[in-house]
């Protein structure tokens, strides 16, 4: 809907007036073009929102490419509600960069950046950093958690490997060897190959 604004003020007037939670948008800045989302603050500006989440990309950039902080900013200075960064946050140093550019922005959206580094919120709100020993521990704690989960909701060898290969696509980062495991990883086909190969992993890591 991004590209259709008369469709998104009509969505706005009829849905406001009928619903009682607060409404939030999460959006991109265009579909085909980064500045779209100008067409659309105006519109948005009219309602009573709880917030703007904006990922500075269109939506046909998917996750490639650069950010448009610029578009963002214009964004930020037009908008009458509240407004939410997203998109790119994978590390301290990324977010400080933000947060010195964007000095207004109180709250932040992390997606993909927390998978790769799930202490990343932790470090960015209270400042602390866990030893890489006690990490190492929480991660697998998290894997071996997250795939018995997985276990009883998927049937079939390779539909279980292929949903944990897509978590190690980002998890891998996180270590120092990264591509080097996820290659490993890519490698198996079967969950008990999978399990063999993972738990060499982290018991190597430790």
């Amino acid at each position: 809907m991004l590209c259709y604004p008369a469709k998104i003020e009509s969505f706005l007037e009829k849905t406001m007036s009928a619903i009682k939670p607060k409404l939030s948008i999460k959006l991109r800045i265009g579909l085909k073009y980064p500045d779209e989302v100008l067409q659309l603050i105006p519109i948005f500006n009219q309602y009573p929102l709880e917030e703007l989440i904006i990922h500075p990309r269109t939506g046909v950039q998917m996750y490639e490419g650069e950010v448009d902080l610029d578009m963002f900013e214009q964004c930020l200075n037009l908008s009458k509600h509240r407004v939410i960064y997203n998109g790119d946050i994978d590390s301290f140093e990324k977010y400080k960069m933000l947060s010195l550019r964007f000095g207004s922005i109180k709250r932040w959206m992390i997606g993909r950046g927390l998978i790769g580094n799930p202490f990343l919120a932790e470090k960015i709100k209270y400042h602390t950093e866990k030893p890489y020993d006690e990490k190492i521990k929480i991660m697998r704690a998290f894997h071996d958690h997250l795939f018995a989960e997985y276990l009883k909701i998927l049937s079939g060898p390779a539909h279980i490997t292929n949903k944990m290969k897509e978590i190690w696509t980002y998890m891998s980062g996180f270590f120092e060897n990264g591509e080097k495991i996820r290659k490993k990883i890519n490698k198996t086909h079967h969950r008990d190959n999978y399990v063999d190969v993972v738990n060499k992993v982290f018991d190597e890591l430790v």
